[in-house]
C-alpha cells in the first residue's frame, strides 16, 4: 500500500487541492458572499436550507476533502488495484473534484444571485457522472472497490467481464436519459430519475446471475475470492458504522415530538433533539393562527421527516425561530417586538387547541 500511496501521491495532492478550490473561491470574495448562503434546494427548486458563511466556505470543501481521502485509501486496501486499470484509478481521483466544483460552483452563484434552474442541473450534473462511470466499467479488472461487487463476478472472471460490459452499456443510456429528463416537468422528472437509479443498479445483478446460472449448466466452475487481512478490517468496520447510524438515523428521522407546557405567566416549547425556549406573555405582542404558512429555510437547527426545528428565514418575518410538525399546514405565530416564534401541534385540530389556550392566558 505504501508503494501505491507513493506513487500517487501527486495526484493526491492535486486532486486533494481541487476540492477545496471552492474554500479559496470563498476567502477571495469573502465580504461579498452574504452572511447566510443556500445549501439545499427543495424539489419545488426553492431553497430549504441555509448555512452560515463560515460552514458553507470552509466545512463544506472540508467535508467532501474527508470523503474524497476515504475513497482514496479504501482503493488502496484492495491489493487487486495494484494492477487496475489506469483509467479506472484517476476516475476513483477525479470523481470528488468534480462534485466538490459543480456543487459549491451552484451554491456560489445562488449567493451571488444568479438564476440557476437547480432541478434542471442535479439530473445533468449526475446524468454526466453515469456516463462517465459507464464507460469506464468494462475497463476494470476484478476488485472490491469500483464495478458490480457480488459473489458471481467475483467467482469467475468471465462473469465479471461480460456483467461490466453490459453494466457499462446500460449505465451510459441511463445517464443520457437521466440527462434528458432536466428538460422535464419536475413531476415526471424523479419518477424518472427513481426508476432509472434501480434499474441500472438491479439489472445488471439479475444479468450476473443469469450467466451463473448458465455456467453452471455447463459445469463452469466458480471460486471464492478470500479478502484480504486489511479488507476484512476495513468491511468489520464499516458493517459496525452502517449497523449504528442507519437505525440511529432511521429513528432520528422519523420519530420526535414538539411538547408545550402552558403556564399563566409563559409557554415553555421544547422538542426532541433540540433545547426548550420560553415565550413569557408579558413580552408577548400578538398572537396569530395561520393557515398554509411558507416556513421558508433552515439557517440553523434539526430537520426531519417529522420535526422542523431551529432558526428559520422566509420573506415575511426574516430570521425566526421554529418549533413545528412538517405534517402541519396549521401554525401558531407569536410575535415579540422583532422576535418571532412559530409553532404548531401534529394536525389541525391540535394547533387550534394551542392557539386557543394560548389567547385563554393572555386575557
Amino acid at each position: 500500500m505504501k508503494k501505491w500511496l507513493t506513487s500517487n501521491k501527486w495526484k493526491i495532492v492535486i486532486s486533494s487541492v481541487a476540492v477545496l478550490l471552492p474554500m479559496l473561491v470563498g476567502i477571495i470574495f469573502w465580504n461579498e458572499l452574504p452572511d447566510m448562503m443556500v445549501t439545499h434546494w427543495g424539489a419545488d427548486q426553492v431553497p430549504d436550507g441555509m448555512s452560515g458563511k463560515g460552514v458553507a466556505v470552509f466545512a463544506l470543501p472540508i467535508t467532501m476533502l474527508i470523503l474524497h481521502l476515504l475513497c482514496i485509501f479504501a482503493t488502496t486496501f484492495d491489493k487487486r488495484n495494484r494492477d487496475q486499470n489506469r483509467k479506472v484509478i484517476d476516475l476513483c481521483f477525479w470523481i470528488m473534484p468534480i462534485l466538490s466544483l459543480a456543487v459549491n460552483g451552484m451554491m456560489y452563484a445562488t449567493a451571488f444571485e444568479q438564476n440557476l434552474n437547480m432541478i434542471a442541473l442535479l439530473p445533468v450534473l449526475l446524468g454526466v457522472l453515469m456516463t462517465v462511470i459507464g464507460n469506464y466499467m468494462p475497463k476494470a479488472k476484478q476488485n472490491r472497490t469500483f464495478g458490480i461487487k457480488i459473489d458471481w463476478t467475483f467467482g469467475n472472471e468471465e462473469n465479471w467481464n461480460k456483467t461490466h460490459r453490459f453494466a457499462g452499456r446500460l449505465w451510459v443510456i441511463g445517464g443520457l436519459l437521466m440527462i434528458a429528463t432536466a428538460f422535464m416537468p419536475a413531476k415526471w422528472m424523479f419518477a424518472i430519475l427513481l426508476a432509472d437509479v434501480l434499474v441500472i443498479c438491479l439489472v445488471p445483478t439479475v444479468y450476473s446471475y443469469s450467466i451463473y446460472r448458465s455456467h453452471k449448466k455447463r459445469g463452469i466452475e466458480y471460486h471464492d475470492i478470500p479478502a484480504s487481512k486489511s479488507e476484512k478490517v476495513a468491511i468489520k468496520i464499516t458493517l459496525i458504522i452502517l449497523a449504528i447510524l442507519l437505525p440511529a438515523l432511521a429513528i432520528i428521522m422519523f420519530t420526535g415530538d414538539v411538547t408545550y407546557d402552558v403556564t399563566d405567566s409563559a409557554i415553555i416549547v421544547d422538542a426532541s433533539y433540540s433545547s426548550a425556549i420560553t415565550a413569557n406573555f408579558d413580552a408577548i405582542d400578538s398572537v396569530e393562527y395561520r393557515e398554509n404558512l411558507d416556513f421558508g429555510a433552515r439557517t440553523w437547527g434539526f430537520g426531519s421527516a417529522r420535526l422542523l426545528v431551529g432558526t428559520f428565514q422566509n420573506e415575511e418575518f426574516g430570521t425566526y425561530t421554529l418549533y413545528a410538525y412538517t405534517c402541519s399546514d396549521e401554525a401558531v405565530v407569536i410575535k415579540s417586538g422583532d422576535k418571532v416564534l412559530v409553532i404548531s401541534g401534529k394536525n389541525e385540530q391540535e394547533t387550534k387547541a394551542l392557539y386557543n389556550e394560548i389567547n385563554s392566558k393572555l386575557k
